[in-house]
């Protein structure tokens, strides 16, 4: 075993057998064998002439790559794009690991479609330029649908709560609302509104719904007055 690059002395028409090895460790990183100069193997025979030859070996330089997959299911994989010598492709859900060609680009989606009305969806960072040994964590927010239906406001608005991205919002609403939600949070829309000190809309519909699947709900409101009379 020589350190490259060596020189040797050999004698005229004597073959020698030559050999590189692969992958050859390169710190946290390594070397992957690509090709001889001279179109040989990895392992091959080379014949000495009468002229001095210089052989090349070709190497590329890879770096391990980590991912951690956080909020994924195994029905909704995500897709990975790698380089690894040429274009390569992974559907993991939870990790995936591999090398990776120096200076490539490591990607995963930043969208999974599930049923109709559910999505799983990163707002991480998700494409990389690999110059050295990579670890990543990528989180998805498991989301859905929620559509809310709300009759006999006239215009007026009342409160709606929800969860999107792991944090909480509030919107006025007077008729139809729709937006992604993140699964297993509640949405809940106020159930009485007051105007004046004698005016209301109420609804006795339910207001509130665990979302653990597309949720289209209407709410009916009634319009009321309570009368005063002085005697």
């Amino acid at each position: 075993a020589y350190p490259a690059g060596v020189t040797s002395v050999w004698l005229a028409n004597e073959t020698h057998d030559v050999e590189v090895p692969d992958p050859d460790p390169f710190g946290g990183s390594r070397l992957r064998f690509q090709n001889w100069s001279d179109g040989g193997a990895r392992t091959h025979t080379v014949f000495v002439g009468m002229s001095d030859l210089t052989i090349t070996a070709y190497f590329s330089l890879q770096h391990p790559a980590d991912l951690t997959l956080v909020g994924l299911t195994p029905n909704n994989s995500v897709n990975v794009t790698f380089r690894q010598g040429t274009p390569s492709r992974a559907a993991p859900h939870a990790a995936w690991s591999d090398w990776v060609d120096d200076g490539s680009e490591l990607a995963v989606d930043d969208f999974i479609p599930g049923i109709p009305g559910e999505r799983f969806l990163t707002r991480d960072e998700r494409r990389w330029t690999v110059s050295a040994p990579l670890s990543e964590t990528v989180r998805y927010d498991h989301q859905y649908v929620a559509t809310i239906r709300l009759v006999g406001l006239l215009d007026n608005e009342v409160g709606l709560d929800f969860h999107s991205f792991g944090g909480t919002d509030r919107a006025n609403v007077s008729d139809l609302w729709s937006a992604w939600v993140d699964a297993g949070r509640q949405v809940r829309v106020d159930a009485v509104l007051d105007l004046v000190q004698r005016e209301r809309f109420k609804t006795f519909d339910p207001t509130q719904w665990t979302v653990d699947a597309p949720l289209d709900k209407t709410v009916g409101y009634l319009h009321q007055f309570r009368p005063h009379v002085t005697l």
